[in-house]
C-alpha cells in the first residue's frame, strides 16, 4: 500500500508559519477599508449602540490610507474634547458626583 503525503524524512524547506506583526483590533476600535464603489478609503469609528440596538458609527473618507488615518486621529481628538467638555459642564451643574 502506498503512503499518502510527504515521504519519510522529507522536510518542508523554506516554509515557516510566521504570524504577521499586525495585531487584531479590539472591540470598538477603528477600521480602514477600501470602498471600490466610491474609489476611496473609508475609516470608521464605532461609538457604541443606540436605543434601537443598532451600532452608531462615524465615517471619514480619503484618497489614501494615510489621509484617512489623519482624519480618524482628528475625529478621535474631537470626540475626546466633546466628552471632556460634557463631563466638565455636567459636573458644573451638579449632575456628576466628584
Amino acid at each position: 500500500m502506498g503512503r499518502r503525503g510527504a515521504k519519510r524524512g522529507a522536510k518542508l524547506s523554506g516554509f515557516r508559519h510566521v504570524r504577521d506583526h499586525t495585531r487584531r483590533r479590539g472591540h470598538g476600535e477603528d477600521v480602514i477599508y477600501f470602498a471600490a464603489d466610491k474609489d476611496r478609503y473609508v475609516g470608521a469609528i464605532s461609538l457604541g449602540y443606540g436605543p434601537d440596538g443598532k451600532r452608531t458609527r462615524r465615517k471619514v473618507y480619503g484618497r489614501t490610507k494615510q489621509e484617512v488615518r489623519d482624519k480618524l486621529k482628528a475625529l478621535h481628538q474631537e470626540l475626546n474634547a466633546a466628552v471632556v467638555e460634557y463631563l466638565h459642564g455636567a459636573a458644573g451643574r451638579g449632575r456628576l458626583a466628584t
